[in-house]
């Protein structure tokens, strides 16, 4: 029996990748066997090392040449020879066309990294936002502006108010609304918030009922 065994694990040993490496001869021996599923947690740490290794070393090629082209080709070329790199970078790619005036590219992306599980949404607004203020449509700004605030606090208590006033008003300013109106859309997010009502479709159609109140109309909402 001993025999057989032995032959098998050698079998085994020989289907082993050549840059894997391990610690110990037990370690070894428990990614032969796959004892209690080992051989599959070893391969899936061993990948996101060296995944990370990856994408750390695009990231200092950029910091040392801040060439933002370049940055986003290699990106690019990550993220669609290895899909899961978008779960860890898609954003940064987003991030780096707007960065780079690509307004339509990060629209197209973004809509996108809507589909992705592991997305963010909360920073995903964020950006989006980022994208109308710097196209000057600030009204649809405020309306990203405030999924953003309303996804980023569905998980914690306090409303950061202060937070959105200073970013939403600036869109407010833009648009010469008066000081009650920010203050206005910040108590429409507020009262949603305290009643854990996290739906960014009710939020936005109560966003443009108040703005209908107003004699405010806005095609893009």
């Amino acid at each position: 029996m001993g025999f057989f065994k032995s032959i098998i694990n050698s079998i085994k040993a020989k289907q082993i990748p050549k840059d894997k490496n391990f610690r110990s001869k037990l370690e070894r021996d428990m990614y032969i066997n796959n004892t209690l599923g080992y051989r599959n947690t070893k391969d899936r740490v061993d990948y996101h090392d060296d995944l990370f290794k990856r994408l750390g070393a695009i990231k200092n090629r950029f910091n040392e040449s801040h060439d933002r082209d370049a940055y986003i080709l290699e990106l690019e070329n990550i993220i669609q020879t290895d899909p899961e790199c978008e779960d860890y970078e898609g954003l940064t790619l987003l991030e780096q066309y707007i960065a780079n005036n690509e307004y339509n590219k990060a629209w197209g992306y973004s809509n996108k990294l809507l589909t992705n599980p592991n997305c963010d949404i909360s920073k995903l607004r964020h950006q989006q936002a980022r994208i109308l203020k710097k196209e000057k449509r600030y009204i649809p700004a405020l309306d990203m502006i405030m999924a953003e605030y309303l996804l980023k606090y569905s998980n914690q208590n306090n409303f950061n108010r202060d937070a959105f006033i200073k970013e939403a008003g600036v869109c407010t300013r833009a648009l010469k609304w008066d000081e009650s109106m920010l203050n206005d859309i910040a108590d429409i997010l507020g009262k949603q918030l305290k009643s854990k009502n996290y739906n960014e479709v009710t939020l936005h159609d109560t966003f443009k009922k108040y703005l209908q109140s107003k004699n405010i109309l806005d095609k893009e909402l």
